[in-house]
Order: structure tokens, then sequence, then C-alpha cells
């Protein structure tokens, strides 16, 4: 005789727990890897290079600089973004 399936019964689901701390540290460091693959030896990025990576303008990234929203490096008349920063954006936005 076949089984009768009860289609109305719940049947718990465990779903794995994540933290918003963990997949940030998890997302950080995927993009490490590719930042050391594209940019293996760059510790600066000029403000039109973080445009191109952050896919934005580099008007933006440029005011975003002036006030104080993405920390940076004076480099003579450039301003340079390090390294940790441009992870920082590309992990948590601007």
């Amino acid at each position: 005789m076949a089984k009768k399936i009860d289609f109305k019964k719940e049947v718990p689901i465990e779903k794995p727990v994540l933290t918003e701390e963990k997949t940030v540290v998890d997302e950080s460091g995927i993009i490490q890897e590719i930042m050391d693959k594209k940019y293996p030896d760059k510790m600066l990025f000029d403000i039109k290079t973080v445009a191109e990576e952050l896919s934005c303008s580099y008007e933006f990234v440029r005011a975003r600089t002036d006030s104080g929203k993405i920390n940076f490096i004076k480099l003579g008349a450039n301003k340079m973004i390090p390294r940790s920063e441009l992870i920082k954006l590309l992990t948590k936005g601007v």
C-alpha cells in the first residue's frame, strides 16, 4: 500500500546563520584577492582609477574626498586613495 503524504504539514527548514560582520569579512577577502591579481604592486590609487573601479564618475569620487567621506593621502597636488580604503568602498559602499 502506498504511503500517504500530508502536504499541509510544515517541515522546518534550517537556514545557515550569517552575521553581517562575517559576510563583510568574506567579501573583503574576495575583493582583496581580486585587487591583488589586478593591481599586484599598487598601494595608492588616483581618483580616476577609483571612479572606474566603483563604476561612478570622477566628480563623484572627488566630491566625496573633498567632503571627507573617502579617506585619501595628498601626494603633491594629487589625492591618492589607499588600497584599504578602496577595498572598504567596494565592500561597504560610499
